[in-house]
């Protein structure tokens, strides 16, 4: 530093006047020793950003210091300026004992987190540390900064050299070169560990280079042999390398041709190959999440175990895309003129996957399954629809409804078990049938139940008809011949990491993935040799409040919630797949206002629910909180010294969903409760939600299978241990609509009183109603003849085939 620079800041400092004699107010240490104090300068700006410690710490930004005070306009947390203080607060001199600038605050800070070696951590400390610009005396703290910064990158850029894979090498060698251009301290020291990452990478691709070649020479002489299983994995290898050799060249991705012998024609090889050898196996791998605890669809909670029924199982009718219904294993159905008998006869030839007919009695002794109080996962609303089922042949059955119903044949698109495997008539997870199903659908269960790899085999007995439209747009009749399954096997496999997933979609390890991340369905959709398809929700989501603890009891408290959530912004911003389904139809991936889900029959779209309105959450809580004791002191609503202070549960296999209740807690400090955040493992989450209730706010989703009836989340019959009513929510206006019903045989009324219901619900707030998303899965381009089903995705898989690359 030149004599002028040091002169310069010098009197910055003595100007600022952040010593004063006499008294214990310290700065930034620079060697110099105290020094008497001075006003600031009438124009002299806001200092950067400080610590002052007073007993407690205040931060903020000093904007003025006299001599018997310093004025300080205090940062809420987050670093936003508190908009309540806009002219400072003024702190005695006397009560001050020390200022300490931001970036001795983040050195200091970052200390523990290098101590572990969590790099990023401390790299994000030290970096939000450094000012925009030196300032004086803050000059030394941020050049102290800088030194510390550059410790860290030469720190986690040595283990990633010492770890030496090739993604740990580029890292390295970004660090070494970033290192060497924060601070003179330690250059040489970078600039050597430069040099030695560069001849390190270079070893690494020569290596792998070599692998690559090797792994698609082994895949085609395994091809040549018909090794199908050996030559996909060699050439999944291949792939997967090559892959990552691009990655790390800078000319990689510019759309030419590849040249001859180069790492992107290898690419193109093994992938051809791959999809070539994929098409002489016919065997497709499709990537999911949550591993299966039953093959068996009646119990079937999760996504993954209900997608599944789709290979194994049949349903009566099954429902399309555009909220029709086809025939399934009933070739043709009829209704009764008051709505209430339906008949259906069975497809002639349809068959178990042993070759035994599929009967009459096998529906029958699915709906007794289904209705038997015994069942696991038993639906409520399909069990009070069914009053009589009536045999009246091998394969004709009719069904009388307790009471008319919209959309009737809904209720019908169950799956069809055998009679033969259900001599118990209550079905439990844990049931035999759960891990060894027969099913009449297009494949049939081969190995692998409990592992992360399940196998289906085609099922040879399957003939489906191919159905013709009458003329006149009547109901479809069979046709003479049929279809049988064009895949010769299905394999899924179960990821707990979804980083994982893509990957493996990304380099041809999987044909399919079935839940794609909003981050993922952009980029699927921008990549060659993909497809993104949408399938519609019907699944919402909430914040379920736990209706036992006091707080959360008052309706005023959980209304002030329901209008801090800024769930407009939260959809945009981090569920932004919502972008790609403009001018598609559908009415998904929107905001809720009630427990239904959009677009079907029950959701009242005249329930405007809870604006996002901060002025008015506040007026609400206020007048809630004060008759109660609590008091809005400072950044919290607080009682007898303690502030008011709730948890939000969520699980923890989404990151969007992690960044929006990261946002609704940033919500709710606005209007003064403090939120914490607990990320859980899917099977903790149920325990301490379902079993346990204990939480105050988790984050929740209901899923609509059949009918849109929300009664297992109001059921005042249902709110102990392991009931699906977990909140506790009592509202009897609420259940003597269900009750009214229940009992009706109007299709007016009932919609009436579920109208009634989503009203009622939302007026109470029993719950904070947010969104319902759409889904979004990617698949290669080999695969071909995918049909979306509008909720379980997979439709007609009978029908799904893979072809070779034509490049």
């Amino acid at each position: 530093m030149s004599r002028s620079t040091s002169i310069a800041a010098a009197t910055v400092a003595a100007t600022l006047g952040l010593l004063l004699a006499g008294t214990s107010l310290l700065v930034a240490d620079d060697g110099a020793g105290p020094r008497p104090w001075k006003p600031p300068p009438p124009d002299q700006p806001p200092h950067d950003e400080v610590e002052l410690v007073t007993g407690p710490v205040l931060r903020g930004t000093i904007t003025a210091i006299k001599k018997d005070s310093v004025t300080i306009r205090p940062l809420l947390p987050g670093r936003k300026p508190d908009p309540k203080a806009k002219a400072g607060r003024v702190i005695p001199m006397d009560d001050v004992h020390a200022i300490r600038w931001r970036e001795e605050v983040g050195i200091a800070q970052a200390n523990p987190a290098v101590d572990a070696h969590d790099w990023a951590t401390a790299r994000a400390i030290v970096r939000r540390g450094l000012g925009k610009g030196p300032r004086g005396v803050a000059a030394q703290a941020r050049a102290a900064a800088l030194r510390r910064l550059q410790e860290i990158e030469l720190g986690e850029a040595s283990e990633a050299l010492d770890r030496g894979e090739l993604e740990d090498l580029e890292r390295a060698y970004e660090l070494f070169a970033r290192a060497i251009d924060l601070s003179p301290a330690r250059k040489l020291t970078a600039e050597r560990g430069l040099g030695e990452t560069s001849d390190a990478l270079t070893a690494a691709r020569e290596k792998l280079t070599t692998e690559a070649r090797a792994a698609l020479s082994r895949g085609q002489a395994a091809f040549e042999a018909r090794e199908y299983d050996r030559a996909h994995d060699a050439f999944v290898s291949a792939v997967d390398t090559a892959r990552r050799l691009i990655g790390a060249r800078p000319d990689a991705g510019d759309g030419s041709e590849p040249a001859e012998g180069s790492m992107e024609a290898l690419h193109a090889d093994a992938t051809y190959w791959l999809d070539r050898c994929r098409a002489e196996k016919r065997e497709m791998v499709y990537g999911d999440f949550a591993r299966p605890e039953t093959l068996e669809p009646v119990t079937a909670r999760k996504a993954s175990e209900r997608r599944i029924g789709q290979f194994l199982f049949e349903s009566l009718v099954e429902r399309t895309e555009d909220e029709r219904f086809r025939p399934a294993l009933a070739e043709r159905w009829e209704g009764s003129a008051d709505g209430l008998v339906w008949s259906f006869v069975l497809r002639r030839g349809a068959v178990w996957s042993d070759g035994t007919s599929v009967t009459a009695q096998d529906v029958l002794a699915t709906i007794e399954a289904m209705t038997d109080e015994g069942t696991e996962n038993r639906d409520p609303v399909f069990a009070g629809a069914v009053k009589d089922v009536l045999v009246e042949g091998t394969r004709r059955i009719s069904v009388k409804l307790a009471r008319p119903y919209y959309l009737p044949l809904s209720l019908f698109t169950f799956k069809v078990l055998p009679r033969s495997k259900l001599e118990d008539r209550a079905l439990t997870r844990g049931h035999p049938f759960a891990s060894a199903p027969l099913g009449s659908g297009p494949f049939v269960y081969a190995e692998g139940f409990g592992s992360r790899k399940l196998r289906l085999g085609r099922n040879d007995r399957f003939v489906k008809a191919a159905p013709k439209a009458r003329a006149g747009g009547g109901r479809p009749a069979p046709v003479a011949g049929g279809k049988r399954p064009l895949l010769n096997g299905v394999i899924l496999r179960t990821y707990a990491d979804r980083n994982a997933a893509r990957n493996d979609l990304e380099k041809g390890a999987l044909n399919l993935l079935a839940e794609l991340r909003p981050l993922d369905v952009e980029f699927f959709s921008r990549q060659r040799g993909f497809r993104v398809v949408r399938y519609r929700s019907r699944t919402i989501s909430f914040l379920a409040f736990n209706h036992r603890n006091p707080i959360l009891a008052s309706r005023g408290v959980r209304q002030a919630i329901s209008h801090a959530v800024d769930r407009e912004t939260i959809l945009e911003q981090y569920f932004s797949a919502a972008n790609l389904a403009k001018g598609r139809e559908g009415l998904a991936h929107a905001l809720v206002t009630g427990p239904f889900p959009r677009g079907s029959w029950a959701y009242d779209e005249t329930v405007e629910g809870y604006a996002f309105d901060i002025d008015r959450a506040e007026e609400v809580l206020k007048r809630t909180l004060l008759p109660l004791g609590w008091r809005r002191e400072g950044s919290y609503w607080e009682k007898e010294g303690r502030p008011l202070e709730l948890t939000i549960k969520f699980g923890n296999t989404d990151r969007s969903v992690e960044q929006a209740v990261n946002y609704i807690r940033k919500n709710l400090r606005q209007i003064g409760i403090r939120a914490r955040l607990a990320k859980k493992g899917e099977l903790d989450l149920r325990d301490e939600v379902l079993v346990k209730q204990d939480f105050e706010i988790v984050y929740w989703q209901h899923a609509f299978h059949g009918s849109p009836d929300p009664l297992p989340l109001f059921d005042t019959r249902r709110t102990g241990s392991g009931g699906t009513n977990f909140s506790g929510y009592v509202n009897p206006a609420i259940m003597e609509r269900f009750a009214g019903i229940q009992r009706s045989a109007d299709a007016r009324e009932i919609l009436r009183l579920t109208h009634d219901v989503h009203r009622l619900a939302s007026e109470d707030c029993s719950h904070a109603f947010l969104w319902q998303l759409d889904r979004y899965a990617a698949h290669t381009a080999s695969l071909k003849g995918v049909r979306v089903h509008p909720y379980f995705l997979f439709d007609q898989p009978e029908e799904w085939k893979l072809v070779r690359d034509r490049r």
